[in-house]
């Protein structure tokens, strides 16, 4: 079966080389936007924190928490925020019960947080919840300049907001923190998150704020000038995954996102599987959403602008496990296999050019995912809070983790996928940690 592809620019190829050649365009395509993944894991392994001068002032700041049935562990992180070294009349804290049906909203004031409670079946998400919480403070309270935002089950280290202070008072006006686990030995799906954003802190984050790029915030622990929130007109982010597509918006508009390594938060992450993946859904499906609504305000940006910033956010949301995933587990060993079929072609050929890719495409992502883990074991070795046998478990547990997030975000694509929160039970506090 022959035929002419491109017969102006190449020469004449059979179906077989066709599918060779997609295949090579696949994989520079993946080398070339993720090239830069690679070359900042080695460089963070030299290049020291990014540290901020002290602060001139001590600003006021406004604590959000964004809570939806978490009467279990929220009372640990408005505790954490109270033993802050930071003077205690420059910041509050605000709680926005969320459609709760247990007593969080009574033991957040009990703790000394202003409560509002939102009931609305129709607009289902913590983006809504922020933007009336947001609102709500901007009009409560005229000394607040920023704001920090926080889920329930985090807590805080008692240096947080004296560094998150230093980075505002440096003129940057959104700022992203240190995402540690306060539940990484729990199982091998919490380390697996864990471990991911380690990565995104030890690494992305590090080696961004040490080039001057701008970074992203990331679901929880951010800092954001209140006078940004007031002409946006509150929280007006709603994709799934309101995070990253509020940082584009911000990037967009010219604003810096900066990392404060020195302010650390600890999160709960999903112990069970099937929570992980509930939650991983979301956010690839987020993900998806905010590259189909970036992807050519980013690349228009790029012509116009031209920045490693702007290729290190398009590559964060283009969609590399559809890529990946869709052509080495489908479409080549489809296409390849009715070839074979039409032209008689022996099941050796066939295994080797339709099958041999997957299966060392596999082995180079476990061997890859294995040593990623290693790396940053090592340099978050006294981070990571767990037993010492438990660290070097995880390093071979996360290529499982690391390598359903691949399916996960590829069957995001053809799902539905609604805002459910994670119930979280971890009666962890910052006591415990320390």
């Amino acid at each position: 079966m022959m035929f002419k592809f491109f017969p102006k620019i190449l020469p004449e190829l059979n179906f077989g080389e066709i599918l060779s050649l997609i295949n090579y365009i696949v994989f520079a395509i993946l080398f070339i936007i993720y090239f830069h993944h690679n070359l900042f894991l080695i460089l963070s392994i030299f290049f020291k924190k990014k540290k901020y001068p002290p602060a001139s002032k001590n600003h006021f700041f406004a604590f959000i928490i964004s809570a939806r049935n978490e009467d279990k562990v929220i009372a640990n992180l408005i505790d954490s925020i109270k033993g802050q070294d930071y003077p205690k009349d420059k910041y509050s804290i605000y709680v926005i019960a969320d459609n709760c049906t247990d007593n969080t909203a009574k033991v957040a004031r009990d703790n000394g947080a202003i409560v509002i409670e939102r009931n609305d079946k129709t607009l289902i998400g913590k983006s809504y919840a922020l933007d009336k919480v947001l609102n709500y403070a901007i009009k409560d309270d005229d000394r607040i300049e920023a704001f920090i935002v926080f889920d329930a089950d985090n807590v805080v280290d008692p240096e947080f907001t004296k560094e998150m202070n230093k980075a505002f008072d440096a003129g940057y006006k959104i700022a992203t923190s240190f995402r540690n686990s306060k539940n990484y030995g729990s199982s091998w799906v919490a380390s697996g998150a864990g471990m991911t954003f380690f990565r995104e802190c030890r690494v992305m984050h590090r080696m961004r704020s040490r080039f001057n790029m701008t970074t992203y915030v990331s679901g929880t622990g951010f800092m954001v000038d209140k006078n940004i929130i007031k002409e946006n007109g509150g929280w007006v982010n709603h994709l799934l995954i309101e995070d990253v597509e509020f940082s584009i918006d911000e990037y967009l508009k010219g604003e810096k996102i900066a990392y404060v390594a020195d302010a650390i938060m600890y999160d709960e992450h999903p112990k069970s599987f099937k929570d992980s993946c509930r939650q991983r859904l979301r956010w690839c499906k987020g993900n998806h959403q905010c590259f189909k609504k970036f992807h050519f305000k980013l690349f228009k940006n790029g012509i116009k602008h031209p920045s490693y910033s702007n290729i290190d956010l398009y590559a964060h949301t283009f969609p590399a496990s559809v890529l990946s995933v869709g052509w080495l587990g489908f479409l080549l060993p489809l296409a390849y296999g009715i070839y074979a079929i039409v032209e008689h072609v022996d099941f050796a050929i066939y295994f080797e050019a339709a099958v041999r890719p997957l299966i060392d495409s596999l082995i180079f992502s476990i061997a890859y995912t294995i040593l990623v883990a290693l790396i940053i074991t090592i340099l978050c070795w006294k981070d990571i809070k767990a037993k010492p046998i438990k660290k070097i478990l995880h390093i071979f547990t996360f290529p499982l983790y690391a390598l359903s997030y691949l399916f996960i975000s590829f069957i995001s694509i053809f799902v539905k996928v609604q805002w459910t929160p994670i119930k979280h039970t971890d009666d962890i506090k910052i006591e415990d940690i320390e």
